[in-house]
């Protein structure tokens, strides 16, 4: 069968040789648990910016309340609610507690229980003067209001995101325990190389040293013959070995359609999937496995690359499928779901 350059493959481990007899090649879904069985994930503990990607083996829980104290919830003067009653634009009132200029998140000042708008206050004989009312806690965020001491922030199996890492540092958190599928990399020039040298750290797989990672990569001139994964995967001393061919847009499908699923499965990753319905076909080549990426748009999924995903198709994406081996597309309509990138 001749497949496209989107067509994902992996050659059995005692077939390095023949990696151009598609009689021998096996599942994407059966590589990705064979290699499975041979990795195990470092679980360290990382900082937080540093975690990005990575997947979380306990529970992140909060250490204490957000905010930890009663706050301004907007510009405006601090005031006790009982001084104001029967203020108003007419009626100007002089608090027995003095208004307090405050900003969004400052303390409330002790006595203080409101926070009145700037316009609504002036000054009449030197002296601070009110022009409304205000209820107890109006421009007020209340001790605990955003995250409870001892709440459950992230489940054990979540893997990290940019978003995930201003949370738990705005609630106090600046290391996380998590497990990563480190990725030895050559240094090579190959634009192969060079593509994979930015994906995989930011796909949560740090790049080390050869030898001293759970995956190897090598790199081989052979040609890709149309399969976006030929050669594949041996045992190594630290793992297995990813064979590759030099030729860049091998990378994306070798990336989302095997790195990302292998990781997950290796440390565990619980992915939030959605299911939508499509907003135009999809053909797929009975006998292999297309990558399929995606933009959720409108209620639907717009698909934005199969197969040979172009670079810009990856700025556009925003969840990620892989058709199996056995279907032939999906008409438009027909529901699919997926992961997020």
């Amino acid at each position: 069968m001749t497949s496209g350059p989107g067509a994902l493959h992996m050659m059995p481990m005692s077939d390095l040789s023949t990696r151009s007899a598609p009689a021998a090649l096996v599942p994407l879904a059966e590589a990705i648990e064979a290699s499975a069985s041979t990795l195990h994930p470092s679980v360290e503990t990382l900082g937080v910016q540093d975690a990005v990607g990575a997947t979380l083996v306990e529970d992140v829980v909060a250490p204490e309340d957000v905010p930890p104290r009663d706050v301004a919830g907007r510009s405006g003067h601090a005031c006790f609610s009982g001084d104001l009653v029967g203020a108003g634009p007419g009626t100007p009132g002089f608090p027995g507690v003095p208004p307090v200029a405050v900003v969004p998140g400052a303390a409330l000042p002790f006595g203080t229980d409101c926070v009145l708008p700037s316009d609504a206050t002036g000054e009449i004989a030197g002296m601070t003067a009110v022009f409304g009312q205000a209820a107890p806690g109006e421009g007020v965020r209340r001790r605990g209001e955003d995250v409870r001491r001892g709440e459950v922030l992230l489940r054990a199996g979540t893997r990290v995101t940019l978003r995930d890492t201003g949370v738990l540092a705005a609630c106090g958190i600046s290391a996380v325990r998590a497990a990563r599928l480190s990725v030895g990399l050559l240094d090579s020039d190959a634009p192969a190389a060079r593509m994979l040298r930015t994906l995989l750290p930011a796909s949560g797989l740090p790049i080390v040293a050869r030898g001293q990672g759970g995956l190897d990569f090598e790199f081989t001139e052979a040609p890709s013959t149309g399969l976006a994964l030929t050669g594949c995967f041996e045992a190594g001393p630290s793992g297995s070995i990813v064979h590759v061919p030099h030729d860049a847009p091998v990378i994306l499908p070798l990336v989302f359609g095997f790195l990302v699923p292998l990781a997950e499965r290796v440390c565990g990753t619980v992915q939030p999937r959605v299911r939508r319905p499509l907003s135009a076909p999809l053909v797929s080549v009975v006998g292999v496995s297309d990558l399929i990426l995606l933009r959720e748009r409108d209620g639907f999924f717009e698909p934005v690359g199969t197969g040979a995903v172009a670079l810009s198709a990856l700025l556009r994406a925003t969840h990620r499928a892989v058709l199996p081996p056995e279907s032939e597309g999906l008409p438009a309509g027909a529901e699919l779901e997926a992961l997020p990138l």
